[in-house]
């Protein structure tokens, strides 16, 4: 059983009711606005007289988004509205104004899929027409998700910035000066992940504090990110608040005693999204967190103080008509919920943006589908700051962090949860699901399922399931799963062993040769890579391939890898590398063809390590991975090693389900071959084209012929964790 205990969790329902262009008596005034195309508010501020708002249009007759901003008066009303002409997909994220009340917009300016995005920034004049617009470029890719502005009229933009010669995504910050011109950029630099901004805010000690996201390569999990710079871009602090679920900081707000309020949203328990809300010392350090939200959709854009509370805007989703709404939320300064209030028209509408004006009223801006024709215009809202919402009912969690009870019933599963029944029959189960705050959603394989009131339920399976796996969620998104085992007679272990021609299963296969090292070239891998991925599509595998991969490529195929085994838990998955493989500190890793390993430390940095790949068929889990490494050849760079780098590949122990192959015995070396293929796997190819070989006898096959023709002074060796027959070709 795994419970979603990380954060203390408040679950709002909204009972919303409305009508088409019918608001709650709370509400000051709404206005929309367009030009009878798609229309997107992301974010306001106040101007003489009233507002300024910015976005983007989607006109019918183009397939770019235009930049599209407009200013009201303090009541609403239409000034003027503008779109940027452009042959580019361009849109606004951001806006503010300096000391002399100019106002200045940012956004992104995408020039093609070949030359990529560029920061757009620019300043217009109080009847909208441009003043000047700058673009910023530099790599392949820069995103600008927010700016803000420091007493000098200086400008720190925060976003992302991806380059070719780089490895990843990198959280960027940009420093301008009032005429906008470029003064320093930085950058996060994590080697292991990738990361972005998605805000920023300026401490009076003007220190840019970014927040937003950053991915783990060797789990995939996404945290919320946070990092401080001082004036002239150089880290102060910078760290991660996460769980296994997906989180990131959208919007970020400075206290009164200078802590950091962040939200955005987390990844619940049955696949959507939940609000997410922390409070966070000077220093980086966590004071708490909270999590809001029901069982659809749920997401804080923004979020501004008020006085000693917070005020956060975003969308909501109704549960009975499952459309997204607009969302305000009056939090305390210890995280609770004072209150909240939930809106829409129709269909779809959302709030990105929201401020306080000086007659202390809130101001919010987004969109809002107006029709059902697939449209959105532009909106602005106008609510007392003591608004009051629609019916709502809160569940504080309190210590209750365990799941839901599972109790078969019928037929009764033995200890190792092995179900006897009858061959070519249905199986049916009948069961109890029990928790204390009442069950969400209750599947049995992936099918939702209802109980009855007692929590009784009854489902049919047919006769070709070896499993059944039932997974409930309580309305505090914890969770618990069961699963049990169908056999037919005999001694059957669950997992594998229930399965009964696993031979028969889909079959994916990763394959990668690297051979054009600049230090250290090899002459086969290429050729075995090749070879290897024809006789394994012979085979009837779903074959990726990749030669002479770079580190990016060769991280994305893993992802991708993954990712295809998750589709479905009755796959068969191989991964085939050949090239050169490092042994350090125990550790095994395989190179990529760009590295840049000149010592030790270089290697963590340049290479893969093997168990991200274990992660990622852990994270998939698919019923049997075959892992083939002809990757124990010399380390070309030993040489530079101060100590840590052993010979050949360290033992690997494999985990459940899975079966590891080496080239040679751990710590041993294998030769790169004289002909077309490495003697390895020339000799694998011949034994994979035997029918009716298991696996074990395919690979015993292999040291035989290899140890005889090197005369002993190569051993190939295997580490087997399977609990089911496999076989290659079966005719």
């Amino acid at each position: 059983m795994r419970t979603n205990a990380f954060y203390t969790i408040i679950y709002s329902i909204f009972l919303v009711c409305f009508q088409s262009n019918t608001f709650s008596q709370s509400v000051i005034w709404n206005k929309t606005y367009g030009e009878n195309f798609s229309e997107h508010l992301n974010s306001l501020i106040i101007v003489p007289g009233g507002y300024l708002a910015a976005g983007y249009t989607s006109p019918e007759d183009v397939a770019q988004r235009r930049a599209f901003y407009i200013k009201t008066n303090s009541e609403g009303d239409l000034i003027w509205q503008k779109t940027k002409e452009s042959t580019y997909f361009e849109y606004i994220t951001d806006c503010t104004n300096d000391s002399k009340n100019n106002v200045y917009l940012l956004g992104n300016s995408e020039i093609s899929k070949d030359q990529g995005n560029v920061v757009l920034f620019l300043k217009i004049s109080d009847t909208g027409e441009i003043l000047f617009e700058k673009k910023f470029a530099g790599g392949e890719k820069q995103i600008a998700a927010a700016f803000a502005k420091n007493k000098d009229d200086e400008f720190i933009i925060a976003g992302s910035f991806e380059n070719k010669s780089d490895r990843d995504k990198d959280l960027w910050i940009l420093k301008l000066d009032k005429k906008g011109a470029r003064i320093w950029q930085a950058f996060s630099d994590n080697r292991y992940n990738e990361d972005a901004a998605n805000d920023v805010i300026i401490t009076p000690d003007d220190e840019y504090v970014a927040a937003g996201w950053i991915r783990d390569f060797k789990t995939q999990n996404i945290d919320c990110y946070i990092v401080k710079f001082n004036k002239y871009g150089q880290k102060a602090w910078k760290k991660s608040f996460g769980s296994e679920d997906e989180e990131q900081f959208n919007t970020i707000t400075l206290t009164q005693n200078n802590e950091y309020i962040v939200a955005g949203s987390i990844k619940s328990a049955y696949g959507k999204n939940d609000a997410l809300i922390m409070r966070i010392d000077k220093n980086g350090n966590l004071l708490w967190q909270k999590k809001i939200g029901g069982n659809a959709d749920d997401e804080i854009q923004s979020i501004i103080v008020d006085k000693d509370n917070f005020i956060a805007a975003g969308y909501t989703t109704d549960i009975a008509s499952n459309d997204k709404q607009m969302w305000l939320l009056k939090i305390a300064a210890d995280g609770t919920l004072i209150g909240d209030f939930a809106t829409g028209k129709k269909l779809s509408d959302a709030l990105n943006d929201v401020l306080l004006n000086d007659k202390n009223e809130v101001i919010c801006a987004g969109w809002s589908d107006v029709a059902d024709n697939g449209k959105s215009d532009a909106f602005l809202l106008c609510m007392p700051e003591k608004f009051e919402g629609a019916p709502k009912q809160i569940i504080t969690a309190g210590t209750d962090t365990e799941g839901p009870i599972i109790t078969i019933i019928s037929p009764l599963p033995d200890e190792k949860g092995i179900v006897a029944v009858e061959a070519n029959k249905p199986r049916q189960i009948v069961g109890k699901v029990e928790d204390a705050s009442g069950i969400l959603d209750l599947t049995v394989n992936g099918n939702k399922i209802s109980p009855n009131a007692e929590g009784i339920f009854t489902v049919n399976l047919p006769q070709t399931e070896t499993n059944a796996k039932i997974r409930a969620i309580d309305k505090l998104g914890n969770y618990s799963e069961k699963s049990i085992f169908f056999s037919t007679g005999g001694k059957l272990e669950p997992l594998n062993a229930v399965i009964s021609n696993i031979s028969n299963f889909n079959r994916v296969a990763l394959v990668i040769g690297n051979a054009s090292y600049h230090s250290a070239p090899l002459k086969n891998p290429v050729n075995d890579a090749k070879s290897i991925g024809l006789e394994l599509k012979n085979l009837n595998f779903n074959v990726i391939m990749l030669t002479d991969a770079s580190y990016k490529e060769m991280k994305k195929g893993i992802s991708d890898f993954g990712t295809e085994l998750a589709k479905d838990r009755n796959t068969i998955g191989l991964f085939y590398y050949a090239g050169h493989g490092i042994q350090l500190k125990g550790k095994n890793f395989i190179v990529p063809v760009d590295e840049k390993i000149e010592k030790e430390a270089d290697v963590e940095v340049y290479a893969i390590e093997l168990d991200d790949l274990m992660a990622n068929l852990e994270y998939a889990g698919n019923t049997m991975n075959i892992i083939i490494l002809d990757a124990c050849r010399n380390n070309p760079f030993s040489r530079s090693f101060r100590s840590a780098a052993g010979t050949g590949l360290a033992a690997t122990n494999a985990p459940v389900g899975t079966f590891v192959a080496y080239a040679t015995a751990p710590g041993s070396t294998a030769a790169d071959g004289s002909g077309k293929n490495g003697l390895y796997t020339q000799e694998l190819l011949k034994t994979l084209k035997i029918p009716n070989l298991k696996i074990e006898d395919v690979f015993k096959k292999v040291r035989t012929s290899v140890k005889e023709i090197s005369n002993g002074e190569q051993i190939p060796w295997e580490n087997s964790a399977l609990e089911g027959d496999f076989i290659f070709k079966t005719k």
